[in-house]
């Protein structure tokens, strides 16, 4: 969300869909998938006490979407986890 500005499609705003799904795993079976093959690029949250409030908001953030992902990432067939 902090990357990709809303959207207004119509009369809606639309936002980057990790808020409240960063791997969308339900999404695709919902779609037809038969099988799901997710990629988790995900940033770990860094354990080091942030500085700022930015930096409060955004270990945040990272805590929040590790946790959605997780639980996500247990729902696909297959989880690739790339060194990026």
């Amino acid at each position: 969300p902090g990357v990709f500005e809303p959207v207004k499609i119509g009369d809606r705003h639309y936002v980057d869909g990790g808020v409240v799904s960063p791997v969308p795993v339900d999404a695709a079976r919902q779609l037809g998938a038969d099988l799901v093959i997710a990629v988790d690029i995900s940033s770990k949250a860094s354990g080091v006490m942030p500085g700022s409030m930015l930096g409060i908001v955004n270990q945040s953030i990272a805590i929040m979407g590790q946790n959605l992902g997780r639980q996500e990432l247990a729902r696909a067939d297959v989880v690739i986890r790339p060194q990026v």
